[in-house]
């Protein structure tokens, strides 16, 4: 959000100072309020400092940082998966809306920014030196807003020294060994960074008989899009995670005294969510990346997303078809002239023929011979050398003697044996104590609507002063025989929902939602929906499956009304809006499609 000076560009200078490490975003939020009001004492409109905190609580991706650090609220722009601004930007085609979010992550940032600036002891020195971390720089504020793709480009020729310098960093930081291995993983498979850091050490499966090669399997509940990650894994790949296993196995003894990840701390522990984001400052490669809009050369990636991006930038420079570097992450089947055929297809885990593993080999291929390429360089391989597969090559590569294992260029590579895990015990995680949260709730069966309010007679004015803050009030359909207001399928459901928390849970997701789409020119039906969602969304009882079937109950009805009275466009708008609130729909809603929660 502008600075309420005016000043074209200038926003808001918090004048206390405060520690970027320690004090929370919804505290800087604050202190930015009242420095606004401050600033526009006596100077015309003041600032709506309502409406700015209402931006920062609406969406549930952004309230998450609220009451972390404001610096962990920045360094999200290291992770695709987290970056709150991205998030904006995909999932709302307004302009106005990306304009808003963007401007005001800006003003945060230029804060934390001040205060690094007018720090004097030598704890932000690193923010000095480097620079903080940027939202903003991670999107394009245009019209028409492009992939991160289109602002930066990458090297697919500099894969081995890249490698290299990992297997430095590993010599030098032993503790970083296995984020070293997660990260060499990720540039071979392109997973997503989840997908890598918390893949399970059982995903690498023993080629079955007839099998050119083993598999890897991620089961659809531990991937971002809910399809199984079901494909064949290189020489290269296999060695990288059947070494991780054996570490694994040297480290801890009995795996069933650990947890079921394929990268695991010294201390038995999964990777930080931040793990690979944290090396990837420390790993400099000359000239890996190219910002196209400035033509600056970067010489470090700026997020683990880079990492999928880069092995794509390889694959099409190989000449992969898009199709089969889709299909090599694990997507699923997809051919539009297919029809229902797609659905057919189940191959077994761990059978692969040779078409099948083709690719996957090409990509691994060329990363293996760079790095062969960049240890010649520096004396570590000779000319007719290549490494094998077949080895721990980050233990090989930090021991003492620093021998590696080679064989001769041009000889076929080598599996190595493996285990299969898929009968081994591990240890079931516990819920961190901070993430239980206690209290009571109430499901709402969808099937059971005599416990459902039937008219706003039916709730107290405490509720009804709920309901408004998101759009809904009175102005509904009348019965003609009792002339009440009846509540209509989602709004019966939100109400519900207001009527249990009201007292206990303000609705702070739907009224922004509500304002901010009748401003952008919605129907009032449209912009009531927005706001019905936006006010279930923010609701996580403490059991998981009540949760699940709370907003399943919110949001079934709206898609039969939509269904039966909504708009072409309307209904459309409403497949977006649902996956917006994280319930993707499987087909469209006007053919009959269903609603699946995203894992």
């Amino acid at each position: 959000m502008a600075a309420p000076t005016g000043g074209g560009g200038k926003f808001t200078i918090i004048e206390n100072k405060f520690d970027i490490n320690k004090t929370t975003l919804s505290e800087v939020v604050d202190m930015y309020i009242e420095q606004a009001i401050k600033n526009k004492a006596g100077k015309g409109k003041p600032f709506d400092g309502k409406k700015y905190k209402a931006m920062f609580n609406s969406k549930p991706y952004i309230r998450e940082f609220m009451n972390k650090p404001v610096i962990e609220f920045l360094d999200a722009a290291t992770d695709d998966e987290v970056n709150p601004l991205i998030k904006v930007y995909d999932q709302t085609d307004s302009v106005g809306t990306k304009r808003k979010y963007y401007s005001a992550f800006k003003g945060i940032e230029e804060n934390v920014q001040s205060q690094v600036d007018r720090s004097t002891g030598k704890e932000l020195n690193y923010y000095k030196a480097n620079g903080i971390p940027k939202l903003t720089n991670t999107v394009i504020l245009d019209a028409k807003p492009g992939a991160r793709s289109t602002k930066f480009a990458f090297n697919h020729l500099k894969a081995g020294e890249f490698q290299l310098a990992l297997l430095e960093h590993a010599k030098n930081n032993p503790k970083d060994i296995p984020v070293v291995r997660a990260t060499l993983a990720m540039m071979h498979l392109g997973f997503r960074t989840n997908e890598i850091q918390k893949m399970p050490m059982d995903a690498l499966k023993p080629a079955l008989e007839g099998s050119v090669a083993p598999g890897i399997f991620i089961g659809a509940g531990k991937t971002k899009m809910d399809f199984n990650i079901d494909i064949p894994a290189s020489s290269k790949v296999q060695g990288i995670l059947a070494a991780s296993i054996e570490s694994n196995k040297k480290r801890f003894g009995d795996l069933s005294q650990v947890e079921n990840y394929m990268f695991l701390t010294d201390e038995g522990k999964p990777l930080p969510d931040n793990a690979i984001n944290q090396l990837l400052k420390k790993i400099k490669v000359k000239n890996i990346m190219q910002n196209k809009e400035t033509g600056e050369m970067l010489d470090y990636f700026t997020s683990s997303y880079d990492l999928r991006r880069f092995n794509s930038t390889v694959g099409y420079k190989l000449g992969v078809p898009l199709s089969e570097m889709a299909k090599m992450k694990g997507r699923a089947i997809s051919a539009p002239s297919a029809g229902g055929e797609i659905l057919y297809p189940s191959p077994m885990t761990g059978l692969y023929g040779v078409q099948d593993l083709k690719y996957h080999e090409i990509l691994s291929e060329h990363m293996g011979s760079q790095l062969d390429d960049a240890m010649k360089k520096v004396g570590i391989l000779k000319q007719d050398q290549t490494l094998a597969s077949d080895q721990d090559l980050i233990e090989a590569y930090t021991a003492q003697d620093g021998n590696v294992k080679t064989i001769p260029s041009g000889t076929a590579q080598k599996y190595t044996p493996i285990d299969d895990l898929s009968k081994q015990e591990f240890i079931t995680p516990e819920l961190p104590e901070k993430d239980v949260i206690e209290g009571e709730y109430d499901i709402i069966d969808r099937d059971n609507t005599k416990n459902l309010p039937a008219s706003f007679e039916d709730f107290s004015e405490d509720e009804i002063n709920q309901l408004k803050k998101i759009g809904i009030t009175d102005n509904r359909i009348s019965e003609p025989s009792t002339g009440k207001k009846l509540l209509k399928g989602a709004t019966a459901i939100a109400g519900a929902v207001v009527s249990k928390t009201a007292k206990s849970l303000p609705v702070v997701g739907g009224y922004f939602e509500y304002e901010d789409a009748k401003k952008e020119g919605d129907p009032e039906e449209i912009a009531r929906t927005k706001g019905v969602m936006g006010a279930v969304s923010p609701i996580m009882p403490s059991d998981i499956k009540a949760g699940e079937e709370l907003v399943g109950a919110a949001a079934e009805p709206l898609v039969e009304e939509a269904k039966e009275s909504m708009q072409e466009q309307d209904v459309g708008f409403l497949g977006g809006l649902m996956t917006s609130f994280g319930y993707p729909t499987a087909g469209s809603f006007a053919a009959g499609g269903f609603i699946t929660k995203r894992k």
